[in-house]
């Protein structure tokens, strides 16, 4: 092999790699312009839209129990509407915060100890604790699969940027929160 045939292999195997490179450097801009306007996203099994699970929630809430309307958006507290408008995602966040702080109040009330492992106390589990409080009839399925699913939204929220996340998503999040904190507050008032 001459310097030739050398320097032509060379040139040859990095040709692919190369375009690659430069074909990503030309479309960086474009392509970081569409990434905050992407409502939805599908890789394998991971699917996030918010949108679309608030939604979902809410219409099993009205479906199952249409005796018990939805607060409306005038009973969300000013507080998380004026944060949903600077900051969708931490709105999110703070409105799941009242609903773990209100698990953990009905899980004093009604003695439900943290969960040990080799004898010592694990932290609390704001799902532990909700899956004993069904086992105990303290709430009901509804209510249990509400916290379910809107924990799993909570999870999403709290790994997507601000940018992400949207002020209908945010209220809409804050309103299925204060039915959740309604449906605790009714369940725990009648002790089992």
């Amino acid at each position: 092999m001459d310097w030739k045939q050398f320097f032509a292999a060379i040139v040859g195997s990095l040709a692919w790699p190369t375009s690659i490179v430069v074909t990503v450097i030309l479309l960086k801009a474009p392509i970081a312009k569409l990434l905050p306007k992407i409502r939805s996203f599908k890789y394998g099994d991971l699917h996030i839209d918010l949108e679309q699970q608030l939604a979902e929630v809410k219409a099993e809430v009205t479906a199952s129990e249409p005796e018990a309307p939805l607060s409306e958006p005038s009973l969300i507290p000013p507080s998380a509407l004026e944060l949903a408008a600077i900051s969708p995602r931490s709105a999110v966040l703070m409105e799941w915060l009242k609903v773990e702080r209100r698990i953990a109040e009905i899980a004093s009330q009604y003695d439900v100890k943290p969960p040990t492992l080799n004898g010592r106390e694990r932290p609390m589990i704001a799902s532990a604790v909700m899956r004993e409080l069904l086992v105990r009839g303290v709430i009901n399925e509804l209510t249990f699969n509400t916290f379910r699913k809107l924990n799993r939204i909570r999870n999403e929220a709290a790994h997507m940027s601000s940018k992400e996340i949207e002020y209908d998503e945010a209220v809409s999040m804050a309103e299925m929160c204060q039915w959740l904190l309604k449906s605790l507050e009714y369940s725990s008032s009648f002790p089992s």
